[in-house]
């Protein structure tokens, strides 16, 4: 079988068809495709970065590392032990420079000054001491919320000269901040470029996947035809969760059943998240347990597609207590991601109003306004 095409050579085949058919202007209602040309020259630079470096360091050398004046603040997940089952996953936070972070490994220097390794599914959080002024700037963008600034200043700072793993980190943010500005074609895109570079399981946690039942616009619709079919099981992926509200909901199915026996460990586990979307709702009260338990044992980042799908479905079910509490779990645990987080407190808002008292919805939406004022990295 041909190897497939890199999905930014896909993009460039696209725009003479599509400057074809409308030619001269970008529309409004084609921002998508004036989205996709802005970032042809990342997408581009990642494909050729990411062969070029195959054989080269993630990061600083060991000696480099070793004398840093600054250290990465790594936070590890830690499973509770197997007899214990009320208390949930512990955590374990660790200082370092870190050497490498990806698919497999995040390996740092200590305090000790001798080099660790954890396993990279471990790692829930990394505070990062960004290696220049670019990257920092364009993530304190990021937590600003200012995206369409973001945006640009991503693009650079990815260029700037990081080490490896810390790109991956930044093109995360970058895919979340084109989601937040409403463009999840374009966001796809990006992270199917993102995960050729075997990126850790934490950056999953920004595949830009639908997690309740909404229709893909016409450009989207078009797009997900050629992942359903592709070979990339990133790609498939994408398409499975976009098809499965739809009338190719069975084909949807039965990708996400093949898919959870990857190899890859965020498809297999993103795979078996989405595939409760097509539970009946009868299921409902009788998996709800066992579905809050597996939510539970996740990195925190990728709690929240999870949360906010169990929060729709037990609203739709009638359970509005049960539901309340998790719109109000994401409202208190995911502002860093702020257009999922929009939705989360408005929905929270209603249903207090809904089954509390007048002067307890009040003070849930002061709580709220508190929670929404962006905190910045340091």
């Amino acid at each position: 079988m041909a190897e497939p095409r890199a999905y930014a050579e896909e993009v460039v085949d696209a725009i003479p068809r599509w400057m074809a058919r409308r030619p001269f202007i970008v529309p409004c209602r084609h921002r998508t495709a004036g989205l996709l040309i802005f970032f042809l020259p990342l997408c581009h630079w990642l494909a050729a970065s990411g062969r070029a470096q195959d054989n080269q360091p993630e990061s600083l050398t060991e000696a480099q590392a070793a004398v840093a004046p600054r250290s990465d603040r790594i936070t590890l997940h830690r499973p509770p032990p197997a007899q214990d089952m009320w208390s949930g996953p512990q955590h374990e936070i660790v200082n370092g420079r870190i050497l490498q972070f990806d698919q497999e490994w995040l390996v740092y220097i200590g305090a000790d000054g001798q080099q660790h390794s954890v396993a990279s599914d471990l790692v829930e959080q990394v505070d990062v001491q960004w290696a220049n002024d670019a990257a920092r700037q364009a993530k304190q963008l990021v937590d600003r919320r200012e995206y369409r600034a973001a945006i640009r200043a991503l693009e650079s700072a990815v260029k700037s000269g990081i080490p490896r793993w810390q790109q991956r980190l930044l093109i995360a943010d970058l895919v979340r901040c084109v989601e937040a500005i409403g463009q999840p074609r374009v966001a796809g895109v990006l992270f199917l470029n993102l995960a050729r570079s075997a990126p850790p399981l934490l950056v999953y946690a920004d595949m830009p996947l639908t997690w309740s039942a909404q229709e893909p616009d016409a450009s989207m619709a078009e797009q997900l035809d050629a992942w359903f079919t592709s070979s990339d099981p990133h790609a498939r992926l994408l398409a499975a969760s976009w098809l499965l509200s739809g009338n190719r909901r069975q084909e949807a199915e039965s990708v996400l059943t093949e898919l959870q026996a990857s190899s890859i460990r965020g498809i297999a586990l993103l795979a078996t998240l989405q595939a409760w979307r097509a539970t009946p709702p009868t299921e409902t009260e009788g998996r709800v347990a066992e579905w809050m338990a597996v939510r539970d044992s996740l990195l925190r980042p990728l709690q929240l597609g999870p949360t906010l799908w169990l929060a729709e479905r037990l609203e739709a079910t009638g359970h509005r207590e049960l539901a309340l509490g998790q719109w109000m779990r994401i409202v208190t645990q995911h502002g860093d991601r702020y257009h999922r987080w929009q939705v989360a407190a408005g929905r929270a808002a209603g249903l207090i109003q809904a089954v509390g008292s007048e002067d307890e919805a009040q003070r849930l939406n002061a709580w709220i306004v508190e929670l929404s004022e962006p905190v910045e990295s340091p």
